[in-house]
C-alpha cells in the first residue's frame, strides 16, 4: 500500500462512526423493551466485544460480515449504520435525543 492510500484510508476511518447506538435505541423503542447486546449477538452471531465496540462507536476496522449481519438485525442499508464525514444537525438531534431518553 502506497503512503497516500494509507493516508485516505486512515482519514476514512477517523471520519466515519457507525450509528449502532441510535438504531439500537430505536428498535428498543419499536418494540417497547430493553434489548441486551446479549441477545443482539444470539440473534445475529456477532461476537459479543465486537458488538461492544460497535455500540460505544470504538471500532476502526468495518467487516463487511459484520455490517450484514447488523443491518439486517436493525432492518437498515448501510448508511443507516455507517456514516463519513461531520456529523450534521439531524445526526446530533438523534444523539442528543438518545442521550436524554
Amino acid at each position: 500500500m502506497t503512503d497516500s492510500n494509507r493516508e485516505l484510508f486512515s482519514d476514512v476511518s477517523q471520519r466515519a462512526r457507525n450509528r449502532m447506538a441510535i438504531l439500537h435505541a430505536r428498535k428498543e423503542r419499536r418494540l417497547n423493551r430493553r434489548i441486551s447486546l446479549a441477545e443482539v449477538n444470539r440473534a445475529t452471531k456477532v461476537d459479543a466485544r465486537t458488538l461492544s465496540k460497535w455500540y460505544k462507536n470504538e471500532i476502526d476496522v468495518y467487516h463487511a460480515a459484520v455490517i450484514a449481519a447488523l443491518c439486517a438485525y436493525y432492518e437498515c442499508e448501510v448508511s443507516d449504520l455507517i456514516a463519513v464525514g461531520k456529523a450534521d444537525e439531524a445526526e446530533l438531534g438523534q444523539w442528543a435525543e438518545l442521550v436524554t431518553a
